[in-house]
């Protein structure tokens, strides 16, 4: 198994991606592999083609030149924008990573690595895709930084089914009697429920389901959009107008539904397009001083962490 299907089958870094721009990733992840390993053509100082091994870095290992001819030292990241970068075995680790979806959080936890240092790698990897790969710089960083919230094909294929499935539910006005097998049913309010005419009993389309017994049904169109886009907590309590205990119970039960229908695709892209809510928020309080409510938290308990 090559590296770039190892990197593949641990970050899955082409579900989000436009089929078009899956080579330039493959290069992107490539070229951060190697470059470490590439031996100069020249001295990237003097142009010279004589030069000579001087050792290896103790942290990375990678193996340092020195001229000939100016006497000076250099290695393959001399010159490039991953000069004087330090976890370099990293590099195409994270950038598979990244662009799988991982979150800030996520990053830090499974690479031990700082918050800092996963943006300063987010601005190189930016850099990098900026001079040698323009059309995946030009989709990733506004999907990044959320001033674009196009959903690729497959997520927009699972969206789509979300919704027509919550559609027809809505309107749907007869079904089949899971007791008795009849068609003559008559639909007996907003939810999906029905009564049976032949054997009188009454029964609902939402049973079994992990959303089976949750409330406001006639608004659900309205949070699943708010899902879709990646809204947070807040946003989807304030446009459904429910409890936050209420959404976030409907949020939680709408995930394993979701699961259930097996649209694993569309629940990456609510996760990941969730952290990136999280990312710009956080950006925004750290450069701006934005203060945003600590989702998740009733008044009460947001007044008890404070003091």
């Amino acid at each position: 198994m090559t590296a770039k299907e190892t990197w593949l089958n641990q970050y899955p870094y082409h579900r989000f991606l436009p089929e078009v721009l899956h080579q330039d990733a493959d290069a992107l992840i490539d070229w951060l592999a190697t470059i470490p390993r590439r031996k100069p053509e020249r001295c990237p100082h003097c142009e010279s083609t004589v030069f000579h091994t001087n050792g290896r870095t103790p942290r990375d290992h990678i193996i340092n030149y020195r001229c000939s001819r100016c006497g000076r030292g250099f290695s393959p990241l001399t010159g490039t924008l991953l000069a004087r970068s330090r976890h370099i075995p990293l590099w195409p680790v994270y950038a598979a990573a990244r662009l799988s979806g991982l979150s800030t959080a996520e990053l830090v936890a499974v690479l031990k690595i700082s918050e800092p240092t996963c943006l300063h790698k987010d601005r190189v990897i930016a850099s990098v895709m900026q001079a040698h790969w323009p059309a995946l710089h030009a989709w990733w960083v506004p999907h990044y930084e959320r001033r674009d919230l196009t959903c690729p094909p497959a997520v927009a294929a699972e969206a789509e089914r979300l919704r027509h499935w919550y559609q027809t539910l809505k309107t749907q006005q007869t079904a089949v009697c899971p007791y008795c097998g009849g068609k003559r049913t008559r639909r007996t309010g907003i939810r999906p429920g029905f009564r049976c005419l032949p054997c009188s009993r009454t029964f609902c389309l939402l049973s079994g389901l992990p959303v089976a017994n949750l409330r406001y049904f006639e608004i659900w169109g309205e949070g699943i959009e708010a899902m879709v886009a990646g809204d947070s907590v807040t946003d989807i309590k304030r446009g459904m107008k429910m409890s936050l205990s209420a959404v976030i119970l409907w949020e939680k039960r709408m995930m394993l539904l979701l699961d259930r229908m097996g649209l694993h695709a569309l629940k990456a892209w609510i996760i990941w397009q969730r952290s990136r809510d999280r990312h710009r928020r956080a950006m925004l309080v750290h450069h701006h001083g934005v203060k945003f409510p600590q989702e998740g938290l009733a008044r009460s308990q947001r007044r008890k962490r404070d003091v």
